[in-house]
């Protein structure tokens, strides 16, 4: 695993007023801040830690009074003492976010297959008078890598073309709590491998418990499409139990038996 630690400094600066029996005197200065270091323990081998990142710091109201894009150290922010949530996350290719939800951005009827590597932190802390809190941000991976590589059974042409969709996955996600929600769909071409298989891989915040996970396969064969269904809701009913290892399921579809 590999270790990356960016420093923040979210100094809140409060300026005291000079004493009325000294007019010549500077003002007193006190700090309240925080201050957070990142970590980037928890993500993928393969998987880098992006160059700009976000932090929203959320006051007792819900109202995010503080929302900075970051890209390096000794960003300063004037606010209030007081308790604060703070949630910390990128926003990859192919997703958006608002507030505390990040979404997999629309394609078709579904959503983009390929999102880039979304990772978050929330917590909370206190900000009291001449006080710097600190906070340390263990960022983790949000995205998983999926690969359907089936073999097509029954067959006695060639494939031509193949694609995949598969229904009952995640596309939004609650930054603070990590919950997924929103089912939607990916529709992917495959790459066509040697002896009838054929290959995709997508990524997704998650399989959604309550829906199915239909895969649908459409293959040319010879000039004649064919369209193979299967639910994959038990092979995948782990899949969110580890976002940093990436899973292929491996099965066979016979088109004689659709």
């Amino acid at each position: 695993m590999k270790k990356l630690s960016t420093v923040l400094f979210v100094a809140f600066l409060l300026l005291g007023l000079a004493s009325c029996n000294d007019k010549d005197s500077l003002p007193d200065m006190e700090i309240e801040g925080i201050f957070v270091e990142t970590e980037w323990e928890n993500i993928g081998e393969t998987v880098s830690p992006p160059s700009l990142y976000n932090i929203q710091i959320i006051n007792e109201d819900n109202d995010f009074f503080i929302n900075k894009n970051l890209s390096g150290n000794g960003n300063t922010i004037i606010a209030q003492p007081g308790d604060y949530k703070i949630q910390v996350f990128n926003v990859p290719a192919n997703m958006s976010a608002s507030k505390n939800i990040a979404t997999i951005n629309s394609r078709g009827d579904g959503m983009e297959a390929l999102p880039g590597w979304f990772f978050r932190y929330s917590g909370v802390v206190s900000v009291q008078g001449n006080v710097v809190s600190s906070i340390t941000a263990s960022m983790e991976q949000e995205t998983k890598e999926l690969t359907i590589e089936p073999t097509i059974t029954g067959i006695t042409g060639t494939i031509e073309k193949a694609e995949i969709k598969l229904e009952g996955l995640a596309k939004e996600m609650d930054i603070i709590s990590g919950d997924i929600s929103t089912p939607s769909s990916v529709t992917v071409n495959c790459t066509i491998k040697t002896n009838n298989v054929i290959s995709a891989t997508i990524r997704t915040l998650g399989v959604i418990g309550s829906a199915v996970q239909t895969l649908t396969v459409t293959v040319t064969i010879d000039g004649t499409p064919y369209t193979i269904t299967k639910d994959l809701s038990d092979d995948l009913k782990n899949f969110n139990d580890d976002k940093l290892t990436p899973y292929t399921w491996a099965g066979e579809l016979n088109i004689s038996a659709n």
